[in-house]
């Protein structure tokens, strides 16, 4: 069976194409008469060549992950979330309303389009979209701050239990970090330090070695090196000259 034509997305290990004339372009390769994904991108198949086509920057879901999006639809069963991926999450009503109280509720008045929502990952598969929960501490919408964005590849660098720059930035700053493993970052604080935050991520952004990029944050966040302690805590013992 040759695979459909057009485009489709496709993340590593998905079958993309079937067919013994296809040949395995960029970003794919074949296995008998099948053709699988390397990268995560858009499905192209042109003559008898198939290739995916890399979507740089977006964020590929995982379970658990907690994420910062947009809400860009909704209708009677679910709101639509734009989570910075190929892939829209979703939130079921009835896991968010409890049975009878949407007599009284119209769906807009819980979340309406372009609120701003953080939430967890609680099942995806490549076969369907993300669903989202917002169930648990900080998950919700948001109601303050500021909205901001990096790529999803900076977040692990932000989190890295070496230096916590995402503490040292929020302590340096006197804002609050929700970040989204998505890359979606909500900042809450005084405009100045709204402003100093921005500056920080952008160091995130534009510097690829941690080593330096940690120099630079302290520089910029004007961040005082700690001082080694003095002494060892015991009282000095002193040597006689005859011993």
């Amino acid at each position: 069976m040759v695979g459909t034509r057009g485009r489709k997305y496709a993340v590593p290990g998905d079958l993309v194409a079937e067919g013994r004339s296809l040949v395995a372009g960029e970003n794919t390769y074949k296995v008998g008469n099948r053709i699988y994904a390397t990268s995560v991108g858009l499905v192209e198949i042109s003559g008898n060549e198939v290739r995916v086509i890399p979507l740089e920057g977006r964020y590929v879901p995982r379970q658990g992950d907690v994420v910062v999006g947009i809400v860009t639809d909704y209708n009677a069963v679910a709101w639509t979330v734009d989570i910075n991926s190929i892939f829209y999450g979703s939130i079921f009503v009835r896991d968010l309303v409890r049975r009878g109280s949407m007599e009284k509720l119209a769906i807009s008045d819980v979340l309406n389009v372009g609120d701003v929502v953080v939430s967890k990952i609680f099942s995806f598969s490549v076969n369907r979209d993300p669903l989202l929960s917002l169930r648990g501490p900080g998950m919700g919408r948001v109601t303050e701050g500021e909205l901001m964005r990096i790529s999803p590849r900076s977040v692990p660098r932000l989190l890295d239990r070496r230096e916590r720059l995402y503490k040292m930035i929020e302590e340096a700053t006197g804002c609050e970090l929700t970040i989204g493993m998505n890359g979606l970052i909500v900042v809450k604080g005084a405009p100045d330090g709204i402003l100093q935050v921005a500056r920080a991520l952008s160091v995130v952004e534009s510097e690829p070695r941690y080593e330096a990029l940690v120099r630079k944050l302290k520089s910029l966040l004007k961040v005082r090196e700690k001082e080694p302690e003095e002494g060892n805590g015991k009282e000095g013992v002193e040597v006689g000259a005859g011993q």
